[in-house]
């Protein structure tokens, strides 16, 4: 595929996931993304996934729903991801053993239990501090994209 109808394509997916994003969301909600610098060097990957993975734009769907968001009224956060799937959004407590596999949490220190990334989508919405924290206790969405 030529690389000017590959970038064509990107952008279109992106416009497509940050408006369905931003759609989704109503006043009062926030957008919590998760600080990606040096992300392409942290990534661990297969071969085969390699060439997906560095020919996506993180920054350009992430310009996208920042611009969209706002556009709506909707706030746009950015937080470190550290430790994000290790930690305990119950306790606090952080391990490598409490993610016991991609799709599971569970706490060794509390026995917290849930999907790892609803797990880690709470530590970074409490990373994202009062603003993200106050939509979440009014129960409206808090949409943390790592990406």
């Amino acid at each position: 595929m030529a690389f000017g109808k590959e970038r064509r394509i990107s952008r279109e997916i992106n416009h497509i996931i940050s408006k369905q994003l931003v759609e989704s969301l109503c006043e009062g909600d926030c957008i919590v993304f998760e600080n990606l610098k040096g992300i392409r060097q942290r990534a661990k990957l297969t071969r085969y996934k390699h060439r997906d993975f560095h020919s996506w734009s993180f920054a350009q769907l992430i310009d996208l729903s920042r611009y969209k968001s706002l556009q709506k009224g909707i706030p746009v956060v950015f937080v470190d991801a550290r430790n994000s799937s290790k930690e305990c959004s119950r306790c606090g407590y952080i391990s490598k053993s409490s993610r016991r596999s991609q799709s599971l949490f569970r706490c060794i220190r509390c026995g917290f239990q849930h999907n790892a990334d609803f797990n880690a989508s709470l530590n970074l919405a409490k990373r994202a501090g009062s603003l993200a924290l106050g939509y979440l206790s009014d129960s409206p969405k808090v949409s943390a994209l790592s990406g």
